[in-house]
């Protein structure tokens, strides 16, 4: 197997890794989270998202810990409210999501630089 083969592989095996955990932490974690974040009387921290990015977003709160996300805030959500609400299923399922996400894109840069 050359790298060119093993690059592809890698970038198709996270891109549905990403995918299938993408629509279950969507579905299960950050609709729990917005709903326990709303019944605390604040509003819904992405007030407008058909296409489901906000997946990321909870995903990096869900995932990190707050000293770590002291330093990278980007002030769309709140990841003490984030982290009250979730539990160790989402941290697993954000945890997946990011790395299998990460590394498709990473792949995707490789394989443009290497130029396939």
């Amino acid at each position: 197997m050359d790298s060119t083969l093993a690059i592809s592989w890698i970038g198709v095996v996270s891109a549905l890794v990403a995918a299938v955990f993408w629509i279950v932490f969507l579905f299960y974690s950050v609709r729990r989270i917005e709903k326990g974040i709303v019944a605390e009387g604040k509003p819904r921290p992405c007030q407008w998202d058909p296409m489901g990015f906000r997946a990321f977003f909870y995903a990096w709160k869900v995932s990190f810990p707050l000293k770590f996300l002291r330093y990278v805030d980007d002030g769309v959500i709140d990841p003490h409210d984030v982290k009250r609400y979730s539990n160790r299923v989402d941290f697993w399922l954000a945890s997946i999501f990011n790395v299998a996400s990460h590394t498709m894109f990473l792949m995707i840069i490789v394989s443009w630089i290497v130029g396939l």
